[in-house]
């Protein structure tokens, strides 16, 4: 009883000893390593928010080309492998 009198009887002493009490706290409860952990989170969803925004500028500007015939002949070439007529085609084997 007298330690805790002790303690008590200094403003300093209570401050640390309540500080102390409050990190132990904040530690063994896991507090503080969730606020860590929220942190990185925060950190990895704001990474994929960028590139997210990223593909939506891209496709935004795709989408505003979408009725220009130029950009509509480049698709089909890209995707369907398709060619004009007088375009050169090369054909490579396996060499078997």
């Amino acid at each position: 009883m007298a330690f805790i009198s002790w303690i008590f009887s200094s403003t300093k002493r209570t401050l640390v000893v309540c500080g102390v009490f409050l990190v132990f706290a904040l530690v063994f409860q896991g507090s503080l390593f969730d606020f860590y952990e929220l942190k990185k989170q925060e950190q990895r969803v704001d990474e994929e928010l960028a590139s997210i925004e990223i593909k939506s500028e891209k496709l935004k500007a795709d989408l505003e080309k979408v009725n220009d015939p130029k950009f509509i002949e480049m698709q089909i070439k890209e995707r369907f492998d398709f060619t004009d007529e007088g375009d050169l085609v090369f054909i490579f084997s396996d060499g078997e």
